[in-house]
């Protein structure tokens, strides 16, 4: 009885994962449009770094947003740039979120944007954000930085 359970469980998730939701899909559009920003990022002489990569990242996401439905397309940025814009695994990981973030981006597709992403900074930082696998130690700190205290 219990196989019977275990890949009756098993296919349900398979065909949950092939018929993807609104919501994933249009986040999956603005990961998308982040890898193929990063892409055009890396063949240019003087590629983006830092700040100005993120900037042009959140302005990507932002315009893809736009060509969505209107009810998709706050979620969509919300969730494509907190999947594009992180290269740590914690929040990949994390059992609450793993099955959304891993509908937004397989693993073939996070190597392939951890390949080409670059390193995407807010105020001179990587670490500020979320925008690294220490972020949650670190973003006490942020509430320091919005007060002046380094």
């Amino acid at each position: 009885m219990f196989p019977l359970l275990l890949l009756a469980t098993v296919s349900s998730v398979g065909q949950a994962q092939q018929e993807r939701s609104p919501r994933i899909v249009a986040a999956r559009a603005v990961v998308a449009a982040i890898v193929q920003a990063a892409e055009a990022n890396r063949k240019q002489p003087r590629p983006l770094r830092g700040d100005e990569l993120t900037q042009h990242y959140v302005r990507t996401a932002a315009r893809t947003a736009q060509t969505l439905e209107a009810s998709q397309g706050g979620q969509a940025f919300l969730l494509g740039i907190g999947v594009a814009l992180d290269p740590s695994s914690l929040i990949r990981n994390n059992l609450l979120v793993a099955s959304t973030w891993r509908q937004i981006e397989s693993d073939t597709e996070r190597r392939t944007r951890l390949a080409v992403l670059g390193e995407p900074q807010i105020h001179g930082r990587h670490d500020l954000g979320g925008l690294d696998s220490s972020s949650g130690r670190k973003r006490s700190r942020v509430g320091g930085l919005a007060q002046g205290n380094p």
